[in-house]
């Protein structure tokens, strides 16, 4: 499980303290695809990761904290194009994709083998409470070099400066809890599907689960987006069950590869990619 702390959100929304002046956002090129911003999100959310992790470890912080700062600029920059609800919308579609991604894993392991023991982390905005508080502390201790707290205010200030860490609690509220179940669901019956001897029956199933992967589409690009970023946790969760996972690896064999069966799956491969390599990859 990838421990990806969402303190992006509160950094790129617009900051409401008067210190904080927002320069008029320049236009959003055509080709800054959602696709594309959400990977930026997920690049700045490693980038602050890797800062944060550090905070209390033996490598200098000052250093450490302008090094990944000056790698997440272009990311930032990008990102600070798109109009504030658009930015809003994608950043909640990364907190989803983090957390349900978790739960989708840790809970399909106990339900197969229930003596797996998981240590439930908190991620996106509740991740970022416990973050937001460290930080607080770094900046306005007596102990903190000097030197570092430069840095803190160099990286805050890409976000418009300390009010920012205000917002996860507001964020937190307004948090995508939906159908994750459904995706959980979805996930098994198409690798139940997959796995089928039988062909006529894994087609029969496949066709039972098209009408699920519709309900998904009707949900749009970002819906589309979630689903198939949850899909690795579930890859996940097999990887961690090993043998004892229901379906054999890779789920759907060569030898069951057939151009009807392939046929049918390329729907979902087209509208979720990360299936191909659920089924396919061992």
């Amino acid at each position: 499980m990838k421990s990806l702390p969402l303190l992006l959100v509160f950094a790129l929304l617009p900051c409401t303290a008067a210190s904080a002046p927002q320069a008029p956002a320049p236009q959003v090129q055509a080709a800054y695809t959602t696709p594309a911003e959400l990977d930026d999100v997920m690049t700045v959310y490693d980038g602050l990761n890797r800062i944060i992790s550090n905070m209390y470890g033996d490598e200098p912080q000052e250093e450490y904290i302008r090094k990944h700062t000056q790698k997440i600029r272009p990311a930032i920059a990008r990102l600070r194009t798109l109009p504030p609800e658009q930015l809003q919308q994608v950043c909640l579609l990364a907190d989803a994709i983090l957390w349900q991604r978790d739960w989708i894993e840790v809970t399909y392991c106990t339900e197969i083998n229930p003596n797996i023991e998981f240590e439930w982390i908190d991620y996106g905005f509740e991740l970022l409470y416990s973050y937001t508080d460290s930080i607080r502390k770094r900046l306005h201790s007596k102990s903190t070099p000097e030197a570092e707290k430069a840095a803190w205010h160099e990286l805050l200030q890409e976000f418009g400066g300390e009010a920012a860490l205000e917002l996860p609690g507001k964020l937190l509220q307004q948090r995508w809890a939906k159908d994750y179940k459904t995706a959980l669901g979805f996930f098994k019956e198409v690798c139940t599907a997959a796995a089928e001897k039988n062909e006529a029956a894994c087609l029969a199933k496949l066709r039972e689960q098209a009408g699920v992967l519709e309900y998904f589409r009707q949900g749009g690009e970002m819906e589309l987006l979630r689903v198939n970023g949850l899909v690795e946790g579930f890859r996940e969760a097999l990887s961690t069950l090993q043998e004892a996972s229901p379906f054999p690896h890779p789920v759907l064999p060569e030898h069951h590869r057939t151009a009807a069966r392939m046929s049918a799956l390329e729907p979902f491969f087209t509208a979720l990619p990360e299936l191909r390599n659920l089924l396919l990859e061992k």
